[in-house]
């Protein structure tokens, strides 16, 4: 699913993706001292827009997603962006204790030993899978990209299949959970 065929309740992903944020709010430029100003870290997905935190207190809060700054790259928590959208087969990361995914396409390493495929080290050991749209090395053969941006330019499914079951592994127990109703 392209961004041209996204369905209207997710015309807001492709603005998720291309929106800047950590910026000073032009909105709240003047607010507070230098050190204080207002960083546009936030979405909102009615405006399609990005937001600071006093802009964001007149909207409702399930019209807003909180973006993260990771290594200096713009990630959502999993657990909020899988509400509004499917975020299957796009490569998870673990930061602050939270499950992340990348808003846009991962850079390629460089240095020595730096594969075309962008991941790192080329070894015969190290055969895992491949980001379907920029072809960068994954981390599980069960991720097929490595940012929602690639998922969408790929034209991977953006909407959450009803009923969706999710799989949620810890601790050696493997539960499965759909809605309401677990299973042990």
């Amino acid at each position: 699913m392209s961004e041209e065929e996204l369905p209207g309740r997710l015309a807001w992903v492709a603005a998720l993706v291309q929106s800047t944020y950590f910026l000073p709010c032009p909105n709240h430029a003047n607010a507070g001292s230098v050190g204080d100003k207002l960083l546009t870290n936030l979405f909102c997905l009615s405006t399609q827009s990005s937001l600071c935190s006093a802009c964001a207190s007149k909207r409702e809060p399930d019209d807003v997603l909180q973006v993260r700054r990771s290594s200096y790259h713009n990630v959502v928590r999993v657990q909020d962006v899988s509400k509004m959208m499917d975020v299957s087969g796009i490569q998870t990361y673990v930061i602050n204790s939270a499950r992340v995914v990348f808003l846009s396409e991962r850079p390629r390493p460089k240095g020595k030993g730096a594969s075309a495929h962008g991941g790192g080290p080329v070894a015969a050991k190290a055969r895992h899978s491949a980001c379907h749209h920029c072809n960068r090395m994954l981390q599980t053969d069960m991720s097929l990209y490595c940012s929602i941006a690639c998922k969408l330019a790929a034209g991977g499914s953006m909407v959450r299949p009803r009923g969706q079951v999710r799989v949620i592994a810890s601790r050696g127990f493997r539960v499965r959970a759909a809605k309401t109703k677990i299973e042990i």
